[in-house]
């Protein structure tokens, strides 16, 4: 095989699961022989400089480049700076793009969102170039223009890796080859030295049961319908307890927190706010919820609490789902409302010896049938496979 030198697409403003799992991989696929060099946005924001540190800090090349923006409903007002930069900003993109590949022989496009793609479209055409995409959301379509950037994607991405057979029959309903979709699970991404997080607010309670939640406090991360579920699990169990990881950062969040925060005396429930060490948080509690109410893709965080050896409960939808079999290595709520997330969360409330066996297959299940310690090597067979695919269209 060539040597492989990656060329990736790291543009996001935000830093959360997906992110960290294309830095991850990335980061891998380094330390496997691989070269590999990010293309970021040249603007300094702060979750940009951030992302520099984290590439620099795991010995990963940057280049910025002004990455296009594109039509958001959420920001109208901004559509006509957006149309008028949209030019200037994709060719210079290209520009880069292509002289990067021609000066450092790159041999793989790594891209991860389908917008990723499009703007990298006289890139694409240009140089040929494999292009390997790590599907992180269902594939399809939003809008008349969303759904014909992904046609377009099932005729040139050279391979599709995909997290979750969810994925991956999103990708077969709108056209795309089997042969060319691969599906690998991403493991939980490695931290660098991250601050100890230790946990002696529920200490008081020898029989306690600690839940635990990580995640965005949106509506569709289902953390109102937690709360919820947590109000009548501690009913009837006293020794229950919550504790909530994510950044307090908007209006939603912060009342959620000004509502619940108080409840049991401020006894039961912890918002611990954002946190960089997630394994440790995990480490402190019994059992991990993942509430969704959509249709999640992934669930990296699933992963996360396996790792931990630590069961989870969720929702009976999308690829989350896939990660856990029912009674063995978790719970699944097959309603997604409170009354049956909570009636799950009861079985571990009242059984903490069963919530720790259960903790245990999960974690075994990482690599007895997750296959997360492939990872590697699978990365290292889809950049393979996409070069032997582009030599094959050509």
């Amino acid at each position: 095989m060539t040597a492989v030198k990656i060329l990736a697409s790291m543009d996001s403003r935000a830093f959360f699961g997906a992110e960290r799992a294309n830095l991850d991989i990335l980061w891998r696929m380094r330390e496997c022989g691989a070269e590999v060099f990010a293309l970021i946005r040249h603007e300094d924001w702060p979750g940009n400089l951030h992302m520099r540190a984290e590439l620099e800090a795991r010995g990963i090349g940057w280049i910025k480049a002004p990455f296009p923006e594109y039509p958001s409903s959420r920001y109208r007002r901004f559509w006509p700076k957006v149309v008028l930069q949209f030019p200037f900003r994709y060719l210079w993109l290209n520009a880069i793009a292509i002289r990067t590949i021609r000066k450092k022989g790159i041999t793989n496009l790594h891209l991860g969102a389908p917008f990723q793609a499009f703007s990298f479209g006289l890139t694409l055409r240009w140089t040929q170039v494999p292009l390997t995409m790590f599907c992180v959301e269902k594939a399809g379509g939003h809008n008349w223009f969303f759904h014909r950037v992904w046609l377009w994607l099932t005729h040139r991405v050279d391979l599709f890796v995909c997290e979750s057979r969810y994925i991956c029959d999103a990708l077969v309903a709108i056209g795309a080859d089997q042969t060319r979709i691969m599906m690998i699970r991403t493991s939980p991404p490695r931290r660098l030295k991250v601050p100890q997080f230790v946990q002696d607010r529920f200490n008081e309670a020898p029989d306690r049961v600690i839940f635990a939640f990580v995640g965005q406090f949106s509506s569709h991360k289902g953390i109102a319908v937690l709360l919820d579920a947590f109000a009548l699990v501690s009913q009837r169990c006293p020794g229950a307890r919550l504790m909530v990881a994510g950044p307090v950062d908007n209006s939603y969040a912060r009342s959620l927190v000004d509502a619940w925060s108080g409840y049991g005396d401020g006894r039961l429930i912890w918002f611990c706010g954002a946190l960089e060490n997630i394994p440790g948080f995990l480490a402190e509690a019994d059992v991990h919820v993942a509430p969704t109410i959509g249709a999640e893709p992934y669930g990296l965080v699933v992963v996360e609490a396996k790792r931990a050896a630590r069961p989870s409960i969720l929702f009976n939808d999308g690829g989350m789902v896939e990660l856990i079999e029912n009674g063995q290595d978790g719970l699944v709520a097959k309603e997604k409302t409170a009354a049956a997330l909570a009636r799950e969360m009861m079985i571990y409330a009242q059984n903490r010896d069963r919530a720790r066996a259960d903790g245990q297959r999960a974690r075994a299940s990482l690599s007895e049938r997750l296959d997360i310690d492939q990872q590697n090597q699978k990365w290292l067979d889809a950049y393979a496979e996409a070069q032997c695919n582009r030599r094959s269209h050509r």
